[in-house]
């Protein structure tokens, strides 16, 4: 048997059910939003008749108040009393003023609770208070979407648990978050997803709990030209990919803001910024500590005189090619981050390497520009003047924007920017990392007046913390060693604090990558740990690991500190430059063959595996940030 319907004061126009022995075969929809159709067709095929009527009965929500009543926002005003149904919350707190049909959005007359605001919007006892959504079960998921009467925002506001309550979990292959507004003038998925993407993503990330198998799926509207991706390791082909379809590519990142953030928060936020910026550039970095693997065999292994091999010299050149010109790579990233001009950041990047300024940076001291003093100083490899240069510039870049007429635009405002921030970072954001590095080692070494074996604990403390708004600023200290080992044949300060902070943080990505099942933070982890044991390079672990985790950047500051102050108190030593990879351990070894201090290094190398996976796991780590590396990006675009 066929039954005909047509409803109405809903968007569907008419309904087809086909019926046999008293059991709905088929329930099909003409008109209406087809994903929650499809959902109720799901539901009721296969049904008895009469227990599919009751079902749809069960949708209508009830009330317990009456006229007079005090309510209070988010407090459950209407409750379900059926599987397809909602609660009504109230998004305000006052006084019940009636109770009465009244016309919604659809046309239709429904049974509604009228309140009239009080203005203070007194809310009930726990709303907003904040839940571990990883240590939920589906089902309390599932309930909190249901008490919190969470419903589909289209004309026949689906009850969003019944959504999420398919038959069969593992049959689920995609959750779709429709962001792609169809009705003409709706910007509200627009400017949520602009104002609050995180919030978009964190609840998908929810969602995608309960079906392990599905992959999260954001529809956009790409009408709009404003489309921003973030994503992970397959950046590139994704950026290729983009840019063959929309002729142009790149975006920049929402700004955090920071002022409305609790400390911690704000720590952690900087040290996502800092990965924000330099993750593009970690698989360079990978690179150049493989090529100072290769260099380090070349010499010890096939025995190539590195000072007459012309191959070894060339080689050479290219693993520190990424370290002279990371102020380059990294004013690219930061510009796309803060939406500047990406060349003209480059150019002020390039001026401060410029061969002229980095040989008056080697006499040192001051000189003038336009007046104003300016510290000579080098910026070889310098990250957070760069960072703060560049943050700087896309203020005024905005600034700019608004105060030069658009006919002059075009040639004044790239000539006023590049003029006026080479100003800014010769003499305010650029100095900043130099003079702080004189400071720091002032303190050290009035800490080793008093104790002697308190100077490398003191100088990893500060690199490991205030050290993180100066990266870079060890280059500076490296005349120290040079200037300890041609003294007394030995450094026991700068070689000793890099032995400490780079091969800890080898270990800290072994211990990492073992960890967890994501096969993305797997690789990223053994490239890491492989970088900085073998290659002396720890970029790789800190931008993409550490900072990005957070959780693992305390262990490793735990570990390197300890590391140090036992380093101190043997009082380690290391006979050449360099000592700061397992490559060249032999290096505390020495010429005249000091086998208690090599047997001490060995020591050392070992407490630092042991503590790194000692820590890594007391302390742990949320690696759902590798979740959308982990599956492979989708994308609906309308």
């Amino acid at each position: 048997m066929t039954i005909q319907y047509t409803p109405r004061g809903v968007c569907s126009r008419a309904f087809t059910i086909q019926v046999e022995d008293g059991v709905i075969q088929s329930f099909q929809v003409v008109g209406g939003f087809h994903g929650n159709l499809q959902g109720i067709s799901s539901l009721l095929q296969g049904m008895p008749v009469d227990e599919a009527v009751q079902y749809m009965k069960d949708a209508i929500t009830h009330s317990y108040f009456k006229k007079g009543d005090k309510v209070l926002a988010g407090q459950k005003i209407g409750e379900a009393s059926g599987f397809i149904s909602a609660n009504v919350i109230c998004s305000v707190s006052g006084t019940v003023k009636a109770i009465e049909p009244r016309r919604v959005a659809s046309g239709a007359m429904v049974n509604s609770i009228v309140v009239e605001n009080d203005g203070e919007y007194q809310t009930v006892e726990g709303l907003g208070a904040d839940r571990d959504a990883a240590k939920l079960s589906k089902q309390e998921i599932r309930d909190i979407v249901k008490e919190a009467g969470i419903v589909g925002l289209g004309g026949a506001g689906f009850p969003t648990h019944v959504k999420l309550t398919p038959k069969d979990d593992s049959k689920i292959d995609y959750i779709l978050v429709n962001g792609a507004e169809c009705e003409p003038y709706l910007t509200s998925d627009y400017r949520l997803m602009m104002e609050e993407p995180e919030k978009i993503v964190g609840g998908l990330k929810v969602i995608l709990q309960l079906f392990e198998n599905a992959k999260g799926v954001i529809g956009i509207d790409a009408s709009t030209g404003e489309i921003q991706v973030i994503v992970g390791a397959i950046i590139e082909d994704l950026y290729l990919a983009v840019e063959k379809i929309t002729g142009n590519g790149g975006g920049k990142v929402a700004d955090v803001p920071f002022y409305k953030k609790k400390p911690q928060e704000m720590f952690s936020s900087f040290l996502l910024l800092m990965a924000g910026c330099l993750s593009p550039v970690i698989p360079a970095l990978i690179a150049s500590g493989l090529l100072s693997t290769v260099l380090t065999i070349m010499t010890l292994v096939l025995k190539v005189d590195a000072a007459t091999s012309p191959t070894y010299a060339i080689l050479y050149n290219l693993s520190q090619t990424v370290f002279y010109f990371l102020p380059v790579l990294v004013a690219y990233t930061s510009a796309k981050k803060f939406g500047t001009e990406p060349v003209l950041a480059m150019v002020l990047a390039c001026f401060l390497l410029y061969p002229d300024w980095v040989s008056a940076a080697a006499e040192g001291g001051y000189t003038s520009y336009f007046g104003l003093p300016v510290l000579r100083t080098t910026y070889n490899g310098a990250v957070i003047q760069i960072i703060l240069s560049i943050f700087v510039m896309a203020q005024l870049d905005k600034l700019l924007k608004k105060i030069i007429p658009e006919a002059a635009r075009h040639f004044v405002k790239p000539f006023a920017l590049l003029l006026i921030m080479s100003v800014v970072t010769l003499t305010v954001t650029g100095p900043l990392g130099g003079l702080l590095t004189n400071y720091i080692y002032a303190g050290v070494s009035a800490i080793r007046e008093v104790a002697p074996w308190a100077g490398v604990p003191a100088i990893v403390l500060l690199s490991t913390t205030i050290g993180l708004v100066a990266p870079g600023f060890h280059l500076a200290l490296i005349p120290i060693a040079t200037a300890s080992l041609a003294s007394v044949g030995y450094d026991d300060l700068i070689n000793i604090w890099f032995f400490c902070c780079t091969i800890t943080p080898g270990f800290i990505a072994l211990a990492v990558g073992l960890r967890p099942r994501k096969g993305t933070l797997r690789q990223t982890a053994f490239a890491a740990c492989l970088s900085a044991l073998l290659g002396g390079i720890s970029e790789p672990t800190t931008y993409g690991i550490t900072y990005k985790l957070v959780k693992p950047y305390y262990a490793y500051l735990i570990t390197a500190l300890s590391t140090a102050v036992l380093a101190g108190l043997l009082h380690l030593k290391c006979y050449a430059f360099g000592g700061y990879s397992l490559t060249n351990i032999l290096l505390y070894l020495g010429p005249d063959l000091d086998y208690t201090n090599f047997r001490n290094a060995l020591l050392l190398v070992g407490y630092m595996a042991v503590m790194s996976f000692v820590t890594v796991n007391l302390i742990g780590f949320d690696d759902s940030s590798f979740d959308n590396e982990e599956k492979d990006p989708a994308f609906a675009l309308n």
